[in-house]
C-alpha cells in the first residue's frame, strides 16, 4: 500500500536516512581576550603565588598570554581585576601595605580606584599576603614579584627601576 508507513514508503526512507547521520554538537565557549596593559591577577602554578600582573603579549597561536612576570600563561590561569577585589595598597605617608578593595578601574591606564585613594598604580599595589589565603601547594615554593615586594615602592618621580633598552644595557628612568 501506498499510503502505509512501511519500509518502502517515503516516511521509512526518510527516517532510515535521519538516522544514519551523525549528531554534532557545538559548545561555544567565551574565553576572555585581553588587551596589552590589562591588570590580570595570575593564579600562579605550584611554584608561584597569586599575584597582580599586567598583560604584555597575546594571545598567542595557542591562546596564551605573556605577562610582565611569566611567558605563556595559559587563560584559565589569569582573570581581570575586578570591583571588589581585596588588595593591599603601599602608603606613602605611612610607608606601609594597607589592606584595600578595588572599586574600579581608574581613569589613567593600569590604574585603580581603590576604598583608600584614587588612580592607584599597580606598582602600588599587590594581593593580600595572608598566608591563610595561600592553598598548601603553594605554601612551600613561594616568591616573590616586584610587585610583592616587601619593600616600599618607589614613587614615579623617584622611579629608578630598570627601562627597556634594545641596546642591552638598562637605562634608568630620569
Amino acid at each position: 500500500s501506498s499510503g502505509g508507513l512501511s519500509g518502502s514508503s517515503q516516511w521509512g526512507r526518510h527516517a532510515k536516512r535521519n538516522s544514519l547521520l551523525p549528531v554534532c554538537t557545538f559548545v561555544m565557549v567565551a574565553v576572555p581576550q585581553y588587551k596589552l596593559g590589562t591588570v590580570v591577577v595570575y593564579e600562579g602554578d605550584e611554584y608561584t603565588r597569586r599575584t597582580l600582573a599586567a598583560v604584555v603579549a597575546g594571545p598567542h597561536e595557542d591562546g596564551t598570554y605573556d605577562l610582565d612576570c611569566k611567558l605563556r600563561v595559559p587563560p584559565k590561569s589569569i582573570r581581570a581585576v575586578a570591583g571588589g577585589e581585596k588588595v593591599e595598597y603601599f602608603s606613602a605617608s605611612i610607608s606601609k601595605w594597607i589592606p584595600s578593595q578595588v572599586l574600579r578601574k581608574g581613569k589613567a591606564p593600569g590604574t585603580f580606584d581603590l576604598d583608600c585613594k584614587e588612580g592607584v598604580d599597580l606598582r602600588r599595589m599587590r594581593l593580600p599576603q595572608d598566608e591563610a589565603e595561600v592553598t598548601p601547594q603553594h605554601a612551600k615554593h613561594q616568591t616573590r614579584t616586584p610587585s610583592q615586594s616587601t619593600t616600599s615602592p618607589q614613587s614615579d618621580a623617584k622611579d629608578s627601576s630598570p627601562v627597556f633598552n634594545p641596546g642591552g644595557t638598562p637605562a634608568v628612568q630620569p
